[in-house]
């Protein structure tokens, strides 16, 4: 983590807060930091990412659809299912699912774990029939 985060330092001194490789590098740091429970760091990095790539990436950019989904992912994570679910439906799947369709089950699992969380129950059946509840 260390290396990631020296990095996006490194690249952040170099190119600014807005920047496709730094808004990457942050959005990545912010994947590794919410699997291990730092929430809200994580959430900090994410939402900056996120805020830059939609200042600088058109909507079709596949940097702009990670920034989105890390944020999205972390505020589940926090338990803020409703902005997660918002950030998911603001994401064209045309765009996605052209970028990376494995891309796009994730993104399709994620919207689900968001609905279930809001207390969705065809969610919540449809997340317990793929065994990822």
């Amino acid at each position: 983590m260390a290396a990631v985060r020296s990095a996006l330092e490194h690249q952040r001194a170099r190119y600014g807060e807005q920047h496709p490789e730094v808004i990457l590098l942050g959005a990545r740091l912010a994947q590794v930091l919410a699997c291990t429970g730092a929430l809200d760091e994580a959430f900090a990095l994410a939402n900056t990412a996120h805020a830059a790539a939609l200042a600088i990436l058109p909507a079709t950019h596949p940097f702009r659809a990670h920034a989105t989904v890390v944020l999205a992912r972390v505020d589940l994570l926090r338990g803020d299912a409703a902005t997660a679910r918002a950030l998911l439906d603001g994401l064209r799947a045309d765009h996605v699912a052209g970028y990376a369709p494995h891309f796009a089950s994730e993104l399709d699992l994620l919207g689900l774990q968001a609905r279930a969380a809001g207390g969705d129950r065809t969610a919540l059946a449809e997340l317990a029939q793929r065994g990822a509840a």
